[in-house]
């Protein structure tokens, strides 16, 4: 509940608030600090990391609500021309990546071209390329599209996770699954 974690944070100083929150991910560090007072808030947002701040200080920019608020910055993406083989290496190798469910391959200039599950992956010869096993037309969401239109679109699609672009196609994050339950939930008890 908001109101009680709010409480329980205000009590505390802004250094043990960075400690409590330094594991978790950029999405849910702003939800947290938007909870907090404005003072408060800033007072952590400047005791991060640099990288951490400039995140957190873009996703706590997106409307309250939206995909952007939701979102987790942290993909997994290949380049298209990567053969199957060396994206199952580079699937390997992936430690920090949140919930690979799917794989999303971009382009030289970092644009979202197409999506693959870990199925086509897997079940695919080694040396075939990501650009012939893509489906292309995805089912993206901007940064400021309202929750509830991102949960409808995972409901009526059953995705894990859906991708959030900007103008450009530029892959910003994804919305996985268990972050919609959760705007379910909250629109169901509203």
């Amino acid at each position: 509940d908001d109101t009680l974690v709010a409480s329980l944070l205000n009590l505390e100083k802004p250094e043990k608030i960075v400690n409590l929150i330094q594991d978790a991910s950029a999405n849910d560090q702003s939800y947290l600090l938007g909870i907090l007072k404005e003072n408060q808030s800033q007072s952590v947002i400047d005791l991060l990391k640099i990288e951490e701040k400039e995140e957190i200080e873009e996703i706590m920019g997106y409307p309250e609500d939206s995909a952007g608020t939701m979102m987790t910055t942290d993909v997994f993406t290949l380049y298209q021309d990567t053969t199957c083989g060396d994206a199952i290496k580079a699937l390997q190798d992936q430690k920090d990546a949140e919930m690979v469910f799917y794989l999303y391959i971009t382009n030289e200039d970092d644009n979202l071209v197409g999506v693959a599950s870990l199925r086509a992956l897997a079940t695919t010869p080694s040396d075939k390329i990501l650009n012939e096993i893509m489906v292309k037309r995805v089912h993206t969401v901007r940064p400021e599209t309202d929750q509830e239109d991102v949960a409808q679109i995972v409901a009526q699609y059953n995705y894990l996770a859906v991708p959030v672009v900007d103008s450009d196609n530029f892959l910003l994050g994804i919305v996985t699954v268990d972050d919609v339950v959760d705007v379910i939930r909250e629109e169901a008890t509203e």
